[in-house]
């Protein structure tokens, strides 16, 4: 009876033994687990690794933590770059520089990333950032929407609104910020919670152009000296795409409590050679809607505030080229050519070179300020060539822890 008894614990105890062993082996590669969903949401990413060569390394023994686009988010990641699928597969090296920058070697649970560290990818010399505010799990600006997705060799953590961009990979974004609050103090800007170049910023002034990953970013307004938490615009979660430039400006009032931030994306792409490109913007809150004239001529219809043309959804801004040359510019009220609102006069636009041309001010005594960028100064060089994978770091064990002369009028926004 006792060895009987025996004999029967000893076979318990191996099938105890055995259970996790069978387990794990039961379990799929990351290629395996992705293909087997059972909403198919996973085949373009599929049918990028499988061109790119990399279906052997999602078969590989890893371990790698996987951060796993859907189709719908490597949609709305390509539009987010003007770009389709077909572009990227035209350009196999750019394809697998992406794909391997959502590779994470070694295996991390969603509680080994809690405390947002930043972790090297597969792409060499890259890293990512997780970060975890409240109910958002992120990892670059980009949500989190199902973890701890398990197989055999790592982990899938799935992306569902949009897909991770090596640095390099595509032009920077640049960033500037222009205050044009009157009745607001000397501000600083954190970009992601940190603060940045732009500091100690005074009314009327505009700082200098950042180069930034593009992308999503926080980005949050306080007055000089005060921390983040004492933001008076902010944190506004704002996405710079590649080779853009965009002014952040603080508008409204502070008394009021219309203080807040507009971007104004500047189109460089509407330069032209011999000519200047001129942004022009309405900053100036309570002022009626306005018409730009340069030399007397039009040169952009009903400009109005952010916010109060189109259903509240214009914002202040229109862009256009005008040939070189000296130029006065006024803001009067839509349809009529004076008493003007603001003017600079006798200004010289460069060929080449790009001006804000803002109202900015109380709208009893607005004025326009001009700032001036050389934009040939200021383009991308050539990236650099693809890098390969990177195992050097892979773990063998999951880890724990200007006038138009005869141009048609424009309509502004």
């Amino acid at each position: 009876m006792h060895k009987r008894f025996a004999a029967l614990v000893l076979v318990l105890f191996a099938v105890l033994i055995a259970v996790p062993v069978m387990a794990q082996e039961e379990r799929p590669t990351l290629a395996e687990l992705l293909s087997s969903d059972v909403d198919g949401r996973f085949t373009t990413l599929l049918a990028a690794v499988e061109a790119t060569g990399l279906t052997e390394t999602l078969n590989s023994d890893g371990p790698f933590t996987l951060l796993a686009p859907t189709n719908d988010a490597i949609e709305a990641g390509l539009d987010f770059i003007g770009m389709d699928v077909s572009d990227l597969v035209a350009n196999p090296d750019m394809l697998r520089e992406i794909l391997l920058y959502h590779i994470v070697p070694g295996s991390y649970f969603f509680r080994n990333l809690t405390s947002s560290p930043t972790l090297d990818t597969a792409l060499q010399g890259t890293t990512v950032s997780f970060n975890l505010s409240g109910n958002d799990f992120t990892v670059n600006g980009v949500n989190i929407d199902d973890v701890d997705n398990l197989a055999s060799n790592g982990i899938v953590h799935i992306l569902e609104d949009g897909i991770l961009l090596p640095p390099g990979a595509f032009p920077a974004a640049h960033v500037r910020v222009a205050h044009f609050a009157p009745d607001a103090p000397e501000v600083d800007v954190y970009l992601n919670g940190e603060l940045g170049e732009a500091s100690a910023i005074a009314f009327g002034t505009v700082s200098a152009w950042m180069e930034v990953p593009i992308g999503a970013h926080s980005v949050a307004v306080a007055p000089t000296g005060d921390s983040v938490a004492d933001a008076v615009i902010g944190p506004v979660n704002l996405s710079f795409g590649p080779g853009s430039w965009t002014t952040i400006a603080a508008i409204g009032s502070l008394e009021n409590g219309t203080l807040t931030a507009q971007a104004v994306v500047e189109d460089v792409s509407a330069l032209q050679d011999g000519q200047a490109l001129v942004t022009y913007f309405h900053a100036v809150e309570g002022a009626p809607t306005a018409d730009v004239l340069a030399n007397g001529a039009v040169a952009i219809a009903e400009l109005g505030y952010p916010g109060t043309l189109n259903g509240g959804s214009n914002d202040g801004a229109f862009t256009d080229s005008l040939p070189a040359g000296s130029y006065d510019f006024q803001f009067v009220a839509t349809g009529t050519s004076e008493p003007a609102l603001a003017e600079a006069l006798a200004t010289e636009l460069a060929a080449g070179m790009s001006y804000l041309v803002a109202a900015i001010g109380p709208a009893d005594s607005p004025q326009i300020i001009i700032i001036a960028t050389d934009l040939s100064a200021m383009m991308p060089a050539a990236t650099e060539a693809p890098a390969e994978l990177d195992e050097s770091n892979v773990a063998e064990e999951p880890t724990e822890e200007a006038t138009p002369e005869a141009t048609p009028e424009s309509s502004g926004g």
